[in-house]
C-alpha cells in the first residue's frame, strides 16, 4: 500500500465499533444541545426544507432507513386519541404557521375546498358513472361484500319456499339496476326483486325516513325499470309464517 493512503476497515465488526462510536458521540449533551440549536436556526430549516421539498423518504434516506422512519412515525401514533378539533386542523390547518409545518418531502402545502358548484358536478359525474352496470359492478365486486345474518336466513328461507327461484346478489353476482345491488333476484325469468332492510340500518335513526318512506323510495325506484320489488323487514323473520305467505303471495301475482 502506498505511503499516506489509507484503507478503511469493512468489516462488519469494525462498521459495528464505528456504529456505536457515532451513537455514543450522538448522545453526549453537549452534542445534543449544539444539534438542537443548529436545527432551531431558519436558515438551517430553510435550507433543509429545500433539499427535502418534492422527495420521498426513500429517495432522502433509501429503502431500509425509510421503512425504519415510517414504522417509528406508525408506534408514536398508536394509543393516542386526538380531539375533533384536531384532527380537523390536521386535515384543514388554519394557521399560517400550521401550514408551513406541512412543507417538506411531500412538497408545499395547498388545499382548497370545493366550491357548491364543483361539489355538485362532481355528485352528478359520480351519479352518472354508478348508472353505469359495468361500472357499478366493478364498484361492487372490489368492497368484496358478504351476505350478513339476516340477508343468509332469508335466502335460507327462500330455498325452502322456492328451490332455485331467486339468488342472492349482495355483491352483484346477478345484477346492477340504477347503480343499486338487489339483494334477491328472481333468475327464472320475472321481474321481481326481495330486499332485506335491517331494522336499524334502513330505520328512521340513519335514513331519516319512515319505514312507509323508506319502503316506498326502493319500489318507486326499481319500478322505473319494470321490477317488482317485495321488502322485508328483520324483525319479520321471525314470524315464518306471516313471511312464507308474504313472499308466496308476491311471487304469484
Amino acid at each position: 500500500m502506498p505511503r499516506g493512503v489509507y484503507k478503511r476497515d469493512m468489516s462488519p465488526e469494525a462498521c459495528a465499533r464505528r456504529s456505536a462510536t457515532r451513537k455514543e458521540v450522538q448522545n453526549r449533551p453537549e452534542v445534543k444541545k449544539k444539534h438542537k440549536e443548529a436545527m432551531n436556526c431558519s436558515e438551517v430549516k430553510e435550507k433543509l426544507r429545500v433539499a427535502r421539498e418534492g422527495k420521498s423518504y426513500v429517495e432522502l434516506f433509501g429503502e431500509v432507513r425509510a421503512e425504519e422512519i415510517r414504522k417509528k412515525q406508525s408506534e408514536s401514533h398508536t394509543g393516542k386519541h386526538r380531539s375533533e378539533e384536531a384532527k380537523a386542523n390536521m386535515r384543514h390547518p388554519k394557521s399560517e404557521e400550521a401550514k408551513a409545518n406541512m412543507k417538506g418531502h411531500c412538497g408545499v402545502y395547498e388545499h382548497k375546498l370545493n366550491s357548491k358548484e364543483q361539489n355538485a358536478k362532481i355528485r352528478e359525474a359520480t351519479r352518472r358513472n354508478w348508472q353505469d352496470p359495468e361500472f357499478a359492478k366493478m364498484m361492487i365486486e372490489a368492497q368484496h361484500r358478504k351476505p350478513n345474518k339476516a340477508e343468509k336466513k332469508l335466502d335460507k328461507f327462500l330455498q325452502e319456499i322456492f328451490l332455485k327461484e331467486y339468488q342472492i346478489n349482495v355483491n352483484a353476482e346477478v345484477m346492477t339496476l340504477v347503480g343499486k345491488c338487489p339483494d334477491f333476484v328472481n333468475v327464472n325469468g320475472q321481474k321481481k326483486l326481495i330486499e332485506m332492510n335491517g331494522d336499524w340500518w334502513h330505520g328512521p335513526g340513519i335514513t331519516g325516513r319512515t319505514k312507509e318512506e323508506e319502503e316506498k323510495q326502493r319500489i318507486d325506484l326499481f319500478a322505473k325499470e319494470g321490477y317488482q320489488t317485495l321488502i322485508v323487514w328483520e324483525h319479520e323473520l321471525e314470524d315464518t309464517k306471516i313471511l312464507r305467505n308474504r313472499i308466496i303471495k308476491f311471487n304469484e301475482e
